[in-house]
């Protein structure tokens, strides 16, 4: 009797947590989930010894609160609340009577509350053949939205918002929309007549079906009058590119450029009320690359009549010479038709210089308005030919003289003169050389055109002082005729008196070989005779010393 005494003193000190099993409480929701709202029933079973003390907590919207269940003698607890939000209930703070920690095996409920989706079917819809397009809104969240099978025809394609349905004949056909948002479901249905349209219809073409690269063409399309319009016309390229045209009217041209030959495929023509016809129809394209020629010359002098032309054509393309523009007297080209012809003026009739502009057309055989062009100028410096300013000369008591030249007209040039010396070249043919001086006076013409060699002339020009006969022969053989006095016409106010052996004056005359005496004295004396023999004379003027010879009249006619 000690020992069980003393055992159950033992048992007293050490606590009563050993002789209790722990208490739990079994949580169950009857429905976690609601469309717009509903009532959640929480239940606790309770096993281990009552009473029992425990709290929850709510969350629904509407309150947010804590409650103290205390002294709960029932195994079971039930809890019905209403949710119009989500929210959550929760369990806590679980005692059994003893003052001991309970578990749950669990402490929590959340509550989704879904919201309804409100769809609706739009009343407008595309019809093609006995087809009808039909679009929708979901009207808010949802988590799937069907279009519900219908009698007499089927769904071709369904999406979310979208459905497109054959029907087996024309008439009336009740379409439904469903949308589902987890726990919620609504519909929205419209009756629609389908009739039967024909799909749009169009021709096409290119207008030019061979193009260069600079150059474009234009897609002509000519559409049925029954048509919907606008259309919608979708178009690809073999490049991998895509195009979409809207046709306002039944004939269209749409323009089209492309860098090499393409082949363009019809895709879809889609009128306005969405009706489309899938399409295959291709054209062809050809383009041929735009020429690019060069223009050009053999890297020669420019001194000369005539050049070499440098060109550069694509292999198998045509080409051809042409000018341009001209400033000469004309030039011609050897080939029109040969890249590297040659061209050339007529030498006795070209110009000091001359300059012209030459074009080079490449052609695309079988694409005449496929071009390419390049212009080169030529200049062309005529090469000087030979250069004179004739003899040397010797002349008595000259101030001036008139000399011709040979090759120095039309050509640039000038003068290397000695000291004093001018010239009036305003004739080139016949230039006028002034200031002569007594002596030698030089005088160097130079022709010195553009890239040619210098080609020089020289000419002497010895200025003595008065020059006379001695004796002359007036028989009218045309040789020694006249007795003259070199440098006559340059003196002014002279006078020439002729005397006999016997000192009588028988020849007198004034501005001798100036007016009336050009040629000089024929021997006719003042009588009208003329006579052999030794006679003298005395010559004299301003700024002469007078000359006083003698002169002999041998042969003349008695």
């Amino acid at each position: 009797m000690r020992k069980y005494l003393l055992i159950i003193i033992l048992l007293a000190w050490s606590g009563v947590d050993y002789l209790y099993a722990q208490a739990t409480g079994e949580v169950e929701f009857d429905k976690l989930r609601f469309c717009e709202s509903g009532d959640v029933t929480m239940t606790i079973t309770f096993t281990g010894d009552a009473p029992y003390d425990f709290k929850y907590w709510i969350d629904n919207g509407i309150v947010d609160q804590g409650v103290q269940v205390t002294a709960h003698n029932s195994n079971t607890f039930k809890l019905v609340t209403n949710f119009t939000e989500s929210g959550y209930i929760r369990v806590y703070d679980f005692k059994d009577t003893h003052g001991n920690d309970g578990t749950f095996n669990q402490d929590r409920g959340d509550i989704t509350i879904d919201k309804m989706p409100s769809p609706l079917i739009d009343p407008t819809f595309k019809t093609c053949r006995i087809e009808g397009t039909f679009t929708a809104n979901p009207g808010g969240e949802y988590t799937s939205a069907n279009w519900l099978e219908v009698a007499g025809g089927s769904f071709l394609t369904k999406t979310d918002t979208k459905a497109i349905f054959k029907a087996d004949v024309v008439g009336n056909y009740v379409i439904t929309y469903e949308v589902t948002n987890e726990s919620c479901v609504n519909t929205d249905t419209k009756t629609f007549y389908i009739p039967e349209q024909a799909e749009p219809n169009a021709s096409y073409d290119l207008l030019d079906d061979r193009i260069c690269s600079d150059e474009t063409t234009s897609l002509e399309i000519v559409g049925d009058g029954a048509n919907r319009y606008p259309l919608t016309l979708g178009f690809s390229d073999d490049k991998g590119n895509t195009y979409s045209e809207v046709l306002n009217t039944a004939n269209e041209s749409i323009p089209i450029s492309a860098n090499s030959s393409t082949t363009y495929t019809m895709n879809s023509l889609i009128d306005s009320e969405g009706c489309d016809a899938s399409l295959a129809e291709t054209l062809n394209l050809i383009v041929d690359s735009k020429p690019f020629p060069t223009a050009g010359v053999k890297d020669s002098p420019n001194c000369g009549s005539e050049k070499e032309l440098l060109g550069q054509i694509t292999d198998g393309n045509s080409m051809t010479w042409s000018v341009v523009a001209a400033e000469g007297s004309g030039l011609f080209i050897e080939d029109v038709n040969n890249k590297d012809s040659r061209v050339y003026v007529n030498y006795n009739y070209q110009y000091a210089y001359e300059t012209y502009t030459l074009k080079l057309t490449e052609l695309v055989i079988n694409n005449p308005t496929c071009i390419g062009e390049d212009e080169v100028e030529i200049e062309l410096y005529k090469e000087p030919g030979d250069v004179s300013l004739g003899q040397d000369t010797t002349v008595y008591n000259e101030k001036q003289l008139i000399i011709n030249t040979v090759g120095i007209a039309d050509m640039p040039f000038y003068w290397t003169l000695s000291d004093g010396l001018s010239v009036d070249d305003g004739n080139p043919n016949q230039i006028v050389v002034r200031n002569l001086l007594k002596g030698d006076n030089k005088l160097i013409c130079t022709v010195n055109n553009g890239e040619c060699a210098e080609v020089s002339a020289e000419k002497l020009i010895t200025v003595k002082g008065i020059y006379q006969t001695n004796g002359f022969s007036p028989n009218g053989d045309n040789t020694n005729d006249y007795f003259i006095i070199g440098g006559a016409q340059n003196v002014a106010n002279n006078k020439l008196t002729v005397f006999d052996i016997t000192g009588k004056v028988v020849f007198e005359a004034n501005e001798f070989m100036v007016e009336n005496n050009l040629d000089g004295w024929n021997g006719q004396k003042n009588d009208g005779k003329t006579e052999d023999g030794t006679y003298y004379y005395i010559f004299e003027g301003d700024n002469i010393e007078p000359v006083k010879s003698y002169l002999i009249i041998k042969g003349s006619k008695q």
